[in-house]
């Protein structure tokens, strides 16, 4: 049995606490319009009775400059005071000017100028008290609110003008026109409570802000031209206005034509006149809020347009009455129903002390002055030029062009104010590229040759550093004076960028800096010594090493000479690599080795892997099992040298050990993109233990090509739960690294939509174990089957956050550009209207199949509420057996839910889980095997 609340919200979406509110907006605007139908035909047939249709031009004139001259009066007035009183105030005003204008035309003053006045009240009365309703109702509802229910309310609107003209046309015949002015008065007081209600019972006035000093000073034409989504939108509106009288012109002028018969005109007008009234009636009621939801504002407000374009241009070919009443239809229909919706939608995001000052304006001034141009037009076109009204489509087309660009604009603009609602700007952290200094640009030689000699170590590290980069041979005396600075440091760069210098031989000097007590100098120097003699002999090599005196030469000559020869067969040989290799293996000795022995060591693991010395590879290998953290560093250095794929596995399983993962990731990154296809096989084959595979993803990102994003993507699916999760992050990490990064975008924009139906089944799973929970008896003996049930729902729990925060991360590589990171953050914590504001953006912002999955998820959510009934019902999701759930959640690929599914399933005791459990006998996790065949032998 349907209540009057299920009714409202079946048909209309209205939810229990937006009844009461949204039924009075929707008779206040009912009771405006019903107003406005009775005084304008009222006072536009007394008006043309006593002046004649001659006064009309001087009337529309008067009109505009009105328009203006009040805009600025009414500014004033709302700068002064709260905007409750205002409308109050307006709303006393107009019922008091009915009445008096009713006692002036029952006493029928002989002058009838005065008829000017009530003339051009009621044409600002109309679009001041409709424009004050807007502003009111924009108040009261944040924008999700607003979108479903503005449809609703606005029909009031269209069944006040159809209910106001029948009501005119039947009171007509019983009192005079004069005394019906008084019947609006009335209806003018009725609203005054109803407003009043809404402002004391939904408007929380603390949130008004109050105008700033400064800003009282600003016209609204300023505040209008200082907001680039009000200009915009008063460019369309004003656009759409003489457009609309432009159909309006030809619409009668071909109805006319066609029609000669002062009676069948008079009914034809009455007969269209009631079906468009009626067409919009119906779009309000049941497709505005459709369309605005399943297309969003910017799209809505394309309708119309696009409607009136394909008219005119149908017009042109077939010059028939048919088709301007078709253009009329849409014009007419839409204007006052989806289009009037939207337009009152897209000024939420304006702040509400300009918005207040910045749409009557306007509504009120922009419409009238848009008015008298279209008049000013079809006079000059149509009068002066006699251009038939035919080619009036040209015009159209051309305006609803421009048009249609405006509200793309306005579309743009709209996302960017509901960031500015919602957030402080947070702009992107730039990532400026380091420039670099042109050394071998002349104008710099001289400052860079002036550091090298006086400045302090800093700069000239930073110098040695900018020229390495590049080698100038300018710079040769500067750099040779710099190899006996105290620095080492400095020593060694300077070595280093003279190695590629070629002014002069250095090789004498350099011999004497065998005894530098650095390392790191002496390295430099003997792959000096070794790069400039281009005949190296052994016995070279020897009396280098008997030249110097420093206690690690032997080590350090090892390096150098490996590091010069790489993988020069013929130079090993006669080098006799091998042997200097096992020298030094065999002085070091087996561990713990003192640190001279540990030197000797670590140097013979990386001239390995320097010379890819392939007879000592399982000299390497068996140093991956070394605790040293120096000498498996070491090992890593050498192996990412080698990169031969043998190594990888052993590798791996050291990305678990949190003091040498970044070593062990960088040996992984030297294999280059050639590992990716071996690294994705052993995370989804599950050949390596979690706690390891985990750690792939980063390996992947510091590989960083677009075979590593794709292998990420491929993750996301594929791989155990937890490497998923870190899949996702790393994607989002590379984003930020390197926003240019390529990632395809459908691709992502799928993984959402998998990532949403697999939120959903969670939460269907999560809602099946709680249903469970409440009907699983209290007794001490089911206390087992509750507390394991417990553990499930505390896992699923957790695993609904983590998909919304895999939806989020997805989101935010997919929509990188939009920044919308804050903005999730705000949908899922934010208040009320930060979160309506959030989910509004978020909406726009998201393309159709996105947008009409994801959006009722945000929605749905409470303030930080993982799950509750309201979230299940708001989504409909399907009632699952706790079979079903079972099965579901054992072929996840998820250890944890996989262990305490199969806990549940034991404390339940129920055999007919055992199918499900036998699958489970060949799970490459062996916690999970051991689990499933305890289970089946115990019973």
């Amino acid at each position: 049995m349907y209540t009057i609340t299920t009714l409202f919200d079946k048909l209309f979406d209205i939810k229990p606490g937006e009844i009461r509110k949204a039924v009075l907006l929707q008779a206040y605007v009912f009771l405006l319009i019903t107003t406005l139908l009775i005084v304008k035909p009222t006072i536009n047939s007394l008006f043309l009775s006593a002046l004649t249709s001659e006064a009309l031009p001087t009337a529309y004139l008067l009109t505009a400059v009105l328009a203006v001259l009040f805009s600025l009066f009414y500014d004033k007035i709302l700068w002064a005071f709260p905007l409750n009183r205002v409308i109050t105030g307006t709303l006393i005003f107009s019922a008091l000017l009915f009445a008096l204008f009713c006692f002036l035309l029952n006493f029928k003053p002989s002058n009838t100028g005065w008829l000017y006045a009530p003339y051009l009240f009621v044409a600002i009365f109309g679009l001041l008290t409709t424009s004050q309703f807007w502003i009111l109702a924009n108040m009261i509802f944040n924008v999700r609110q607003a979108k479903r229910l503005f449809g609703f309310i606005g029909s009031g609107a269209i069944a006040g003008g159809i209910f106001g003209g029948y009501l005119t046309s039947l009171l007509s015949g019983i009192i005079s026109s004069e005394n019906l002015l008084l019947i609006a008065a009335a209806l003018i007081l009725v609203c005054i409570p109803i407003s009043s209600y809404l402002w004391k019972r939904y408007v929380d006035q603390n949130k008004v802000e109050k105008p700033k000093k400064e800003k009282a000073k600003e016209n609204p034409f300023a505040l209008i031209r200082h907001n680039r989504l009000l200009w915009l939108i008063t460019l369309t509106v004003g656009i759409s206005v003489i457009v609309a009288k432009m159909v309006d012109y030809q619409y009668s002028h071909f109805a006319a034509e066609k029609i000669t018969d002062t009676e069948e005109l008079t009914s034809f007008f009455g007969f269209w006149f009631s079906t468009l009234s009626v067409v919009s009636l119906l779009i309000q009621l049941f497709l505005s809020k459709r369309i605005l939801k399943y297309f969003g504002i910017g799209n809505a407000l394309i309708f119309m347009p696009v409607g009136i374009l394909l008219g005119s241009v149908l017009l042109l070919l077939i010059p028939e009455l048919w088709v301007v009443v078709v253009i009329k239809i849409v014009e007419g229909s839409l204007k006052q129903s989806l289009n009037k919706a939207a337009s009152e939608l897209v000024v939420i995001p304006v702040p509400i002390e300009v918005r207040k000052h910045a749409k009557p304006f306007i509504d009120i001034v922009v419409d009238s002055i848009a008015t008298g141009l279209a008049g000013a037009i079809l006079i000059f076109l149509i009068n002066g030029m006699g251009v038939p009204s035919i080619y009036i489509s040209y015009i159209n087309i051309g305006l609803i062009g421009l048009w249609i660009f405006l509200i793309t604009r306005i579309f743009k603009a709209y996302q960017k104010s509901f960031r500015r609602l919602l957030v402080q700007e947070h702009p992107k952290v730039q990532k400026h590229e380091k420039h670099h200094l042109d050394v071998h640009n002349e104008s710099v030689y001289s400052t860079i040759n002036r550091v090298l000699t006086t400045g302090k170590e800093s700069q000239i590290l930073y110098m040695l550093e900018e020229i390495l980069r590049s080698p100038d041979e300018h710079y040769f005396e500067a750099l040779r004076g710099l190899v006996h600075h105290p620095s080492s440091h400095i020593r060694s760069l300077s070595v280093r960028n003279l190695y590629y210098l070629n002014s002069a031989d250095l090789r004498p000097e350099m011999k004497e800096m065998l005894n530098d007590p650095s390392d790191e100098v002496v390295i430099d120097v003997l792959r000096y010594l070794i790069h400039k003699d281009h005949d190296l002999h052994r016995e070279e090599i020897i009396d280098f090493e008997k030249h110097s005196n420093h206690e690690n030469i032997r080590a350090l000559t090892l390096l150098a000479v490996a590091q010069e020869v790489h993988t020069d067969a013929h130079l090993k040989e006669i080098l006799k690599l091998e042997g200097r290799v096992d020298t030094l293996l065999g002085r070091a000795g087996q561990p713990p080795w003192d640190e001279k022995s540990k030197f000797d060591v670590i140097a013979a693991i990386e001239a390995i892997g320097h010379t890819r010395l392939e007879s000592r590879y399982k000299t390497v290998y068996g140093f991956l099992e070394d605790s040293d953290p120096a000498v498996l560093s070491a090992a890593f250095d050498s192996i990412a040298q080698i990169g031969d794929e043998r190594f990888i596995p052993r590798v791996v399983a050291q990305l678990h050990g949190k003091k040498l993962r970044k070593e062990a990731i960088a040996c992984l990154q030297g294999y280059g993109p050639s590992i990716i296809p071996l690294l994705e096989r052993m995370v989804e084959n599950q050949e390596i233990h979690v706690d390891d595979a985990l750690f792939v993803p980063d390996v992947l990102r510091s590989i960083g090509t677009s075979k590593a994003v794709s292998a990420l993507i491929g993750f996301v699916d594929s791989a155990e739960y937890a490497v998923s999760v870190k899949a996702i992050q790393v994607l989002k990490m590379m984003k930020n690294d390197t926003p240019g990064l390529k990632i395809e975008s459908d691709l992502i924009a799928e993984k959402i939509l998998k990532e949403c139906q697999m939120y959903q089944k969670l939460l269907s799973f999560l809602h099946t174990q709680v249903s469970e929970h409440e009907k699983d008896p209290k007794t001490e003996k089911s206390t087992k089957i509750r507390m394991a049930r417990e553990g499930l729902i505390t896992i699923l729990k957790h695993r609904v956050d983590a998909h919304l925060e895999r939806i989020f991360n997805l989101l935010g590589i997919h929509y990188y550009d939009q920044d919308v990171e804050p903005v999730l953050e705000l949908a899922l914590k934010g208040n009320d209207q930060q979160r309506a504001n959030a989910i509004e953006f978020i909406d726009s912002i998201l393309e159709a199949r996105l947008r009409h999955v994801l959006v009722p998820i945000i929605d749905s959510l409470g303030q930080g509420v993982t799950y509750s009934e309201d979230m299940v019902a708001k989504l409909k999701l399907p009632s699952i057996s706790e079979w079903e759930c079972f099965k579901s959640l054992l072929t996840r690929h998820d250890v944890k839910i996989k262990h305490a599914v199969l806990y549940l399933i034991e404390q339940l005791g129920d055999h007919k889980y055992i199918p499900l459990i036998e699958p489970l006998l060949q799970s490459p996790f062996e916690s999970v095997r051991k689990q499933a065949e305890q289970m089946i032998k115990n019973w």
